[in-house]
Parts: C-alpha cells; sequence; structure tokens
C-alpha cells in the first residue's frame, strides 16, 4: 500500500472551527483586545518615527560638523580697518588646526557608518548608530580644547598690539560654534537613537550584570572608549 494512502500515516480529521460572528455578547470582549492591538501598533510606529527623527537630526549635524571645518574658526588682526586692510593679521580654519583635521575624518566616519547602517546592513543599524555617537563624543572633547588653543593663539597678538599702540580685532569665529552645537547634537541624537534601539552584548548576559547594563552596554562601551580617545588627544593636542 503506498505511504499517502496509508490510514495510519494520515493526520486524523479535525472539525472546522467555527465562524466568528459580533453579537452583543461578543462585542465587550472584542473591543478590548482590538484597543490593544491598535495601541501596541501605536506605540511601535511612534517609537519608529522618535528614531528615525533622531538619525536624522544626528546625520544632518554630522554633515554640518564636516562643512564647518574649511572655514576661518579663527581671525585677529591689529587695526585700524578690516582684516583686509591690516598689515598684521591671521586667520586660521578648522582644517588647519590639528583638532579640525581629526574632527573632519571623525564626521566623515559617522556619516559613512549611518550610511553604512541604513541603506547597506539595516541588520547591524545598532552597532552603526553607536559610531556615530562615539565620532561625535570625541569631537566635543577636541573643540573644547581647540577652543583653548584658539583664544591662547589670540592672546599671542596683544603684546605686539601694544608695542604697535593698535587695537586688537577679532576672535574665536561663527563656523566654530556652528561646530560645536553639531557636534553636540551629534552625541544627542545618536545616544537617543541608541536608546531606543540598543545595541546588547552577549557575553554581559553570563557576567551578572545589572540588567540596564546587559540591555545597553553597546552604548556605555562606546561612550566610554570615546571620552578616552578624546581625552587621549586632549592631552596630544594641549
Amino acid at each position: 500500500m503506498p505511504l499517502a494512502n496509508n490510514p495510519a500515516l494520515q493526520a486524523p480529521p479535525y472539525p472546522a472551527p467555527p465562524p466568528f460572528e459580533f453579537t452583543e455578547e461578543s462585542l465587550p470582549e472584542a473591543i478590548p483586545v482590538a484597543v490593544d492591538q491598535l495601541e501596541g501598533r501605536g506605540d511601535e510606529f511612534r517609537l519608529e518615527r522618535k528614531l528615525r527623527l533622531a538619525v536624522l537630526i544626528g546625520a544632518v549635524s554630522l554633515l554640518l560638523l564636516g562643512l564647518a571645518t574649511p572655514f576661518a574658526w579663527l581671525s585677529v588682526w591689529i587695526g585700524p580697518g578690516d582684516y583686509e586692510d591690516s598689515e598684521f593679521g591671521e586667520r586660521l580654519t578648522g582644517l588647519e588646526t590639528p583638532q579640525g583635521k581629526v574632527i573632519f575624518v571623525a564626521a566623515l566616519i559617522g556619516v559613512g557608518s549611518v550610511g553604512l547602517g541604513l541603506f547597506f546592513v539595516r541588520r547591524h543599524l545598532s552597532a552603526c548608530l553607536l559610531v556615530a555617537g562615539a565620532a561625535g563624543t570625541v569631537a566635543v572633547i577636541l573643540l573644547l580644547t581647540c577652543r583653548r588653543n584658539l583664544q591662547a593663539e589670540f592672546a599671542s597678538w596683544r603684546p605686539l598690539a601694544r608695542l604697535l599702540q593698535a587695537p586688537l580685532f577679532g576672535g574665536v569665529r561663527f563656523p566654530f560654534y556652528v561646530a560645536m552645537l553639531s557636534a553636540t547634537l551629534v552625541v544627542a541624537a545618536f545616544v537617543f537613537a541608541s536608546v531606543q534601539k540598543p545595541q546588547e552584548l552577549p557575553f554581559l548576559r553570563h557576567t551578572g550584570a545589572m540588567p540596564l547594563v546587559q540591555k545597553h552596554g553597546g552604548l556605555i562601551g562606546a561612550q566610554a572608549l570615546a571620552v578616552l580617545i578624546g581625552l587621549i588627544l586632549f592631552v596630544l593636542f594641549a
């Protein structure tokens, strides 16, 4: 006897489920279930919308951070007149400073990681968000170092101004503050996105760490590493 026709191997017939009918008795029970399902989908949609908005803000801020580096971060000249009319002056762009070069590279790495996670390896988007947030943290630390160096550079022109008995003009320029604001937004946006879409580290589950550390261990580790790199560069460029 063929196996397909063997009664012992055939599944016993099961009665078809009765068709569902809305009645006055079943309607009160169906409404809470439908409301719970809609609320769950609404919460998921709102979470996805917040995540996309955070990634968009972070990506735009990374672009602004990189675009701010070719512009002047410091202008100083001895008057009277403007910078172009003065025989004594200096203008430094972001890319002419060691911090600005590293910040430009960090912005490129951040933009590249976001693009990679969004368009090529969506399953690793959480890790790409961590890289972008870490790049922003390094940029913030370097910008703080750079501001101090720019102020010191401006102050170094005061003796010559006193010698020439002429006023000293200039200071830290607007593109530098654009870079500072952009780097701060990068950190805020991608840290928020990483909290919403955490990158868990499997080995932390076996260490007995707190649930918060198990869930957000990737974010904590990436930011700690970024702070360490930033502090090392802070010391080197000080």
